[in-house]
């Protein structure tokens, strides 16, 4: 049985919408249909995270990740078409973007990756 204080917390981070992944010394990978929100928070520390949006249901409107790599690596994968936009800051490490351009099929998806790293990096993808 939960303690009702973490539960609190829990219900507290659904309220807001925000996903919380954490990766210490350790690999997590989220590939295929897998629950998103519109606000995510993947965190590594000496570990790495893979999240591959390609297959999985996104919100219409805005993903935003909040990616946060000391000693570790960030990786998403975003599906062709939407839209990308990426920023934040590395020291000592790297970040690379390889994404085509958006769609001109009217789409309104946007996937904002806001990454911070030390020691780390963070990688961005369509394929």
């Amino acid at each position: 049985m939960n303690h009702p204080n973490s539960l609190r917390a829990v219900n507290s981070d659904r309220n807001t919408g925000r996903r919380w992944t954490v990766s210490v010394f350790g690999d997590i990978t989220h590939t295929g249909s897998w629950p998103t929100q519109h606000r995510m928070s993947p965190v590594a520390v000496f570990g790495d995270i893979d999240l591959d949006f390609r297959q999985a249901p996104t919100p219409e409107d805005r993903i935003t990740i909040s990616a946060i790599a000391p000693f570790g690596d960030i990786e998403v994968l975003v599906p062709d078409g939407v839209q990308v936009d990426v920023g934040g800051f590395t020291v000592f490490g790297s970040k690379k973007v390889a994404v085509g351009d958006a769609a001109t099929n009217g789409s309104t998806a946007v996937i904002r990756v806001r990454g911070f790293s030390l020691f780390g990096s963070i990688k961005v993808r369509n394929s």
